[in-house]
Order: C-alpha cells, then sequence, then structure tokens
C-alpha cells in the first residue's frame, strides 16, 4: 500500500492519490475524481475516518494523510470554512479509549499555524484543540496558561466583521464562559465590543456578561426572572 506524497503535483492528483489510499484502507469512496474540486476534497476529509480504525495506519502514515489534507485545505478558497469545520469535527471527535489523540492534536496544531495570522478560521481550528486537549487531558500540548488561551481566543474572534460574525456565535459563548470560569480574569468590557460577541445581543449569556460588566450584585444573584427555569 502506497502512502501519498504530495511534491509539486496538480490538485486534482493529489485528491486521486488520496481516493486511492483511503479506498485501499476500506473507506467507501470512489477511486475517481468527479471534476468539483470542493466536492473531490470533501469525500477526502469524510472518508479520512477510516484512519482513526484501530489496527489502521501508523501514526507517520496516518499524519502524512492529513497533512496532505490540510495542504489542499490551504488552496482552497471556495467553501473553506465549512471544509475546515469538517475537517476539525473529523480530528477532534474521538470514541473511548482512543490512542491517537496527540495525533490528533499535532495534526490540529499543523492545521493552525498553517493559516493565515488574520484567517478567522483559526478561531475554530484554535477552540477544536482545546477542546480536544482538555477531553484527552492532553492539555500540556497546547497551552497550559488560561490567561494566555484566553487571550487567544478573543485576539481570533477579533478578525470576525459584521458580515459573518453569525458564524462565530458558538465560539463567542465559549469564550465568555472561560473568560468567566476565570478566576483571574475581572474586565471583560472588552468582550463586549467584539462583533461575534454583539451578535449575541438578547442571549442570556450575553445578559449575564452585561451583569458582570455593568451590573449590580443582586443582579448577578438573580440572573433570571423567578420561576423561570434556569
Amino acid at each position: 500500500m502506497s502512502i501519498p506524497t504530495f511534491i509539486d503535483i496538480e490538485i486534482s492528483d493529489q485528491t486521486s492519490e488520496l481516493r486511492a489510499y483511503l479506498k485501499e484502507l476500506g473507506a467507501e469512496i470512489s477511486a475517481e475524481n468527479t471534476e468539483d474540486g470542493v466536492k473531490d476534497l470533501r469525500q477526502c476529509i469524510e472518508a479520512s475516518n477510516v484512519c482513526w480504525k484501530e489496527g489502521g495506519p501508523s501514526d507517520s502514515e496516518i499524519e502524512m494523510v492529513f497533512n496532505g489534507l490540510i495542504s489542499l485545505l490551504l488552496m482552497q478558497t471556495e467553501q473553506s470554512e465549512d471544509l475546515i469545520q469538517l475537517f476539525c469535527k473529523n480530528v477532534s471527535q474521538f470514541p473511548k479509549g482512543d490512542k491517537k489523540c496527540s495525533v490528533r492534536l499535532r495534526i490540529l496544531s499543523n492545521l493552525f499555524h498553517g493559516l493565515p495570522e488574520k484567517s478567522s478560521q483559526k478561531a475554530d481550528v484554535y477552540l477544536s484543540l482545546l477542546l480536544l486537549s482538555k477531553e484527552a487531558d492532553l492539555a500540556s500540548m497546547v497551552i497550559t496558561d488560561i490567561t494566555q488561551a484566553t487571550k487567544v481566543m478573543i485576539e481570533l474572534l477579533g478578525t470576525y466583521t459584521e458580515d459573518n460574525a453569525s458564524q462565530a456565535r458558538d465560539d463567542a459563548q465559549r469564550c465568555i464562559v472561560t473568560c468567566l470560569e476565570d478566576p483571574n480574569t475581572f474586565l471583560l468590557d472588552h468582550l463586549l465590543t467584539l462583533k461575534p460577541v454583539k451578535f449575541l445581543e438578547g442571549a442570556l449569556i450575553h445578559d449575564l456578561l452585561t451583569i458582570f460588566v455593568t451590573g449590580k450584585l443582586s443582579q448577578y444573584q438573580q440572573p433570571y426572572p423567578r420561576g423561570e427555569p434556569t
């Protein structure tokens, strides 16, 4: 079984090699490209789940496959956000007893560092890294300083605009929760200026943040109307 390596070859040839390799591993994927680059890449990402099966490829082989997918993602301009989210979901979700979590973290880290510095998609990748490291008890492989981690999340959320702020709704919620749970964070005013956080106006999590920033203790102690479930 030959492992796909990508050095100065056409994108269609890269996806073709990936298809062939994944099919050899047992993935349900056609060996032929569809002539639609986005569809080809999506199908390869979906089929790459086969790499995580017990008794499958070695760690180095897995990383080679996913680094190949990363190289294709970084060249993709259409529907890149959806593809990156699909990639993160594939890599970060692992079954109980999985022994490949360190490999998963390295793959996500490669994608994170490969994206442009100002890319808004870095937020999704970074949060996937944090959640995976927490669930796998491998936080030392990412960032152990919660203050530094929070700073990175806020910087990434700051790259969103009014046009795409809605796409970072879940990320903004996680960022607020992380900041509220951090005993060393006292100033939260700046969160209210972030476009994705502004998009949450009217939601209970945004109300709670507003209470922390501008409200009184009595409001914090009773953030919900009497009789209304929390």
